[in-house]
């Protein structure tokens, strides 16, 4: 009987649990699914949003040694002020040099509404920030280098769908819905 119950209880432990599948690619409001000052949750990440928003002049990151498509390269970040007031960092595309992606600051804008993938902010700390190269895509390290701060900003950065003039898409597929383990 031991036996038997041991069988059973190792082929439920190993039995494939049903998987909700969330639909992260039929954009919504980011003031409907995220509140400034919070983290990203589970339910928010990589999901597909739309804001309404103004692009801050000058307010631009180059970030170094982002992957697009197994390619290194850099990321054109701007900083967003939104119509409710917030703050918000945006990923504006992919450039294999950091000259093209600095280039880009001075004809880049955003159609609004914006669309593109929201996703959590990474961790600041980087070993070579003092020496000029940052990589992280972190909404704290933005903040202190924006030039204006309102005081309310998103926990998330989004990746925009479509690349200001100059750039590349940045490669930002849905996230992964892999089937769980009981």
């Amino acid at each position: 009987g031991f036996s038997a119950l041991g069988q059973w209880q190792l082929a439920r432990s190993v039995a494939s649990a049903p998987v909700d599948r969330a639909d992260t690619e039929t954009p919504v409001r980011l003031a409907s699914l995220a509140k400034p000052g919070l983290p990203v949750t589970d339910t928010q990440l990589g999901r597909m949003v739309t804001v309404n928003g103004d692009l801050v002049d000058a307010d631009f990151v180059v970030l170094s040694n982002r992957l697009n498509g197994g390619t290194a390269g850099f990321w054109l970040v701007g900083h967003v002020t939104t119509d409710g007031g917030a703050e918000l960092a945006v990923a504006l595309g992919w450039a294999p040099t950091r000259a093209r992606a600095v280039a880009a600051e001075q004809s880049a804008t955003i159609s609004s509404p914006l669309v593109g993938r929201y996703l959590p902010s990474e961790p600041p700390d980087q070993p070579d920030v003092d020496k000029g190269v940052q990589s992280a895509a972190s909404v704290p390290a933005f903040i202190n280098q924006w030039s204006h701060f309102g005081g309310s900003v998103y926990g998330g950065y989004v990746v925009a769908s479509a690349p200001v003039a100059g750039l590349e898409r940045i490669d930002s597929p849905a996230p992964s819905q892999e089937v769980s383990l009981n």
